[in-house]
């Protein structure tokens, strides 16, 4: 199977599992699934599938470059520095949290400290709080997210200029 195919499929699986997961068992989202409003459900749905892509291609795709490195493309890894960037400048220009979450709690009615659920937070069905903005420094998860992204960069352009130098 080719990479793009393997990726395609580890993907689907991954988000339709943790965004269920996240619905079925998250008191928020439960909460506002009771209140009945089709156009709130379908945004909050929208925008957990959505942000479960987006965790999915910036926490997982690095393992998998690695693993399939000999017959990926560069363009993958030059999408994939790109999707990192965007990230890190989307966190700096939003007081250091995620616009799509800040969005998905106003839906779901509950303070804007509170973090994505990542796949710990929803197996556990925990509610992680972010580090907040008059703090001066990060909570453990805030760090180990940050770092995660600039030594998955750091990584990455040297598995470009491996791509680069072996050809």
């Amino acid at each position: 199977m080719h990479f793009i195919q393997k990726y395609l499929v580890y993907i689907t699986i991954f988000v339709v599992l943790f965004s269920y997961l996240e619905a079925k068992r998250n008191k928020h989202y439960i909460k506002k699934f009771k209140e009945g409003n089709p156009k709130t459900i379908s945004l909050l749905i929208g925008l957990l599938l959505f942000h479960n892509i987006l965790y999915f291609g910036i926490y997982f795709s690095l393992p998998l470059l690695i693993y399939n490195f000999r017959e990926i493309n560069s363009n993958y890894l030059i999408a994939y520095i790109g999707l990192l960037g965007s990230i890190l400048l989307s966190w700096s220009s939003n007081d250091g949290k995620c616009w799509f979450t800040v969005e998905q709690n106003k839906l779901l009615g509950i303070d804007t400290e509170y973090g994505f659920s990542d796949f710990i937070a929803i197996l556990s069905n925990t509610h992680p709080k972010i580090t907040k903005s008059s703090e001066k420094t990060l909570n453990l998860r805030d760090k180990l997210y940050w770092y995660y992204i600039y030594s998955a960069i750091g990584i990455t352009f040297y598995l470009l200029y491996l791509k680069f130098n072996t050809l």
